[in-house]
């Protein structure tokens, strides 16, 4: 045919379709250039607010180095710096470029100054962590010192990762160096919220694979672990006290979390300088809390038989909230944290349909037949026994209650993760609601972008999207904002998620990272950073940097972490 035999000029026009149809694909599979993750970049990642460098290089031995200045009464920094110096003894660095090998080394560290504003801050949504680090010799001899000055603890942490991701070893020597002295950073982050959810309720994860996942956040500056500790499929937690029952709910006995084990990864996530913000979801996302108190849940079997994700709890039973008191008390013994995640998205009203004594409460309370009524009764109720459970704490919530018609009390946060929204026949993507949010007066959480940038789980079966580092790294907050410098003060920060339909011990790591990290930088630096190109070199390097300290990065582009023989 004459398609398939075609003349020169027809073939010419078909091959040039195809290029650009191939070039698009390559495009958004290549973004980045083939880089040597040998980059002479060495700056830390995620990229400081305003820095300074020189050409120098200097020497750090591990053994003499010393910690001085008031941050050393600091119980928190040093116990960093003991962990910093380890990392430098045990050889968790990243090789030195071959081309700098030969550099003269002009002088050696041997003093980190820390000093703090103040030595005992809380680790909260409200820590300054802003830093200031300075490496140079005081009278340009050949003793060069650290300075690192912070308001609190947590900033001087932040302050000895940057440190440790400008020390590199020597590949033939061992010796451990440091390029571009003098260094002179100035550092804070663009938001306060920057976080990351794990989900071990659809599968179990660890307490080492838990712990990993904090010594990478703590890294590049990634504060708070959202821990989505249990859902409908599964209650690992087990509660000690009146709501012990819920525990019957884990997959096995050898997939649960104790008091204890909470506690301890709260206490491991704080020496880091990262939040552990739990998050209990209900009234849906709640069917394995049947396994143990079937009394508490809405009486709807069919649609428990045709689907057990649409179950919800019974705001008509007294049960209920006496159960969530006892449950919000006892972890109020165990966090630290100053939120709590009470989840409260994707409430389907079919079992509260189903159920008589919910008609019965409708009823009495003069609801109609408007379910989002109910859903405010349960919102209401929650947010009176959480603030007796767990006084002070500031309750976090999903975007899915305010888009029911549910208006709550301006103290609570909301969590925008829907990529887009229909409300009243109106649809909005991510940005419009965070925008209508805010605009309503919520401070409020981004935890997705308008194509599922931020859902890092995405793209294996659970989605539709697999979001390249290239997408996660450009989503912007602020997109299209109308909002006034006031409103934009409530837009807390965002997260990236992992849920965990396909997410277990073996790939969370891989998946997350260096993903999350370009997430970090997008957080915590200038919005004017938009440049993958610029960014790449430098994020080839920290896989290496997060392989050297144990963390299981993939790789972004061809390359090796250890220089190039000549």
């Amino acid at each position: 045919t004459p398609w398939l035999n075609p003349p020169p000029v027809k073939m010419a026009l078909l091959l040039a379709v195809l290029f650009v149809i191939c070039d698009l694909y390559s495009t958004r599979a290549f973004i980045h250039p083939r880089v040597d993750s040998q980059s002479k970049e060495a700056t830390p990642w995620p990229m400081p607010s305003s820095f300074s460098n020189g050409s120098l290089t200097v020497s750090l031995d591990p053994t003499q180095i010393k910690l001085a200045g008031n941050g050393g009464s600091s119980n928190l920094v040093s116990q960093a710096f003991i962990r910093f110096k380890q990392r430098l003894s045990t050889g968790h660095l990243v090789s030195a470029p071959q081309n700098t090998s030969h550099a003269t080394v002009v002088g050696s560290v041997t003093t980190v100054n820390i000093n703090l504003a103040e030595l005992n801050a809380p680790l909260n949504n409200a820590t300054d962590d802003s830093y200031q680090l300075v490496i140079d010799s005081a009278d340009n001899d050949s003793s060069f010192t650290v300075s690192i000055n912070a308001s609190t603890c947590y900033g001087a942490m932040h302050a000895l990762t940057s440190l440790h991701q400008l020390v590199e070893q020597r590949y033939t020597s061992k010796q451990i160096v440091i390029r571009g002295v003098p260094w002179a950073i100035q550092d804070k982050a663009r938001y306060a919220h920057r976080g990351i959810l794990i989900d071990s309720s659809r599968h179990y994860l660890p307490l080492d694979t838990i712990r990993t996942m904090i010594d990478a956040m703590s890294y590049v500056k990634i504060t708070v672990l959202h821990w989505h500790i249990v859902d409908e499929v599964s209650f690992p937690f087990q509660p000690a006290k009146g709501a012990a029952g819920l525990g019957k709910g884990a997959w096995n006995p050898d997939s649960t979390f104790s008091p204890s084990d909470v506690q301890g990864i709260v206490q491991y996530a704080q020496q880091r300088g990262v939040r552990v913000m739990i998050e209990i979801d209900t009234p849906g996302h709640s069917a394995s809390w049947r396994f143990g108190r079937p009394d508490v849940m809405a009486d709807c079997p069919k649609t428990m038989a045709a689907n057990h994700e649409l179950v919800t709890l019974d705001p008509s039973n007294e049960d209920t909230f006496t159960l969530l008191g006892d449950l919000f008390g006892e972890l109020n013994d165990l966090v630290l944290d100053n939120y709590i995640h009470l989840g409260g998205d994707e409430v389907v009203y079919s079992c509260w349909k189903e159920s008589a004594a919910i008609t019965q409460l409708m009823k009495e309370k003069g609801f109609g037949s408007n379910y989002s009524l109910v859903q405010q009764y349960y919102n209401e109720r929650l947010l009176e026994v959480v603030a007796q459970a767990m006084p002070g704490k500031t309750p976090v919530i999903y975007q899915d209650t305010f888009d029911n018609g549910v208006r709550l009390a301006n103290d609570v946060v909301f969590d925008a993760w829907k990529r887009s929204a229909t409300v009243d026949g109106v649809k909005y993507n991510i940005y419009e609601e965070l925008q209508r949010l805010a605009k309503s007066g919520y401070r409020t959480i981004l935890a997705n972008g308008a194509n599922g940038e931020w859902y890092l789980n995405d793209g294996f079966g659970n989605g539709d999207v697999y979001a390249l580092w290239t997408d996660v790294y450009l989503v912007e907050p602020l997109t299209n904002s109308t909002l006034t410098p006031e409103q934009e003060k409530l837009i807390l920060g965002g997260e990236v998620s992992l849920w965990g339909e396909e997410i277990n011990e073996y790939n969370i790591i891989s998946k997350a990272w260096p993903r999350a990290a370009a997430f970090a930088e997008r957080m915590w630096s200038a919005r004017s950073l938009t440049d993958v190109y610029e960014a790449a070199p430098r994020l080839a390097r920290l896989v290496c940097k997060l392989n050297a300290i144990g963390v299981g990065a993939s790789p972004i582009d061809p390359s090796s972490c250890v220089p190039r023989f000549p």
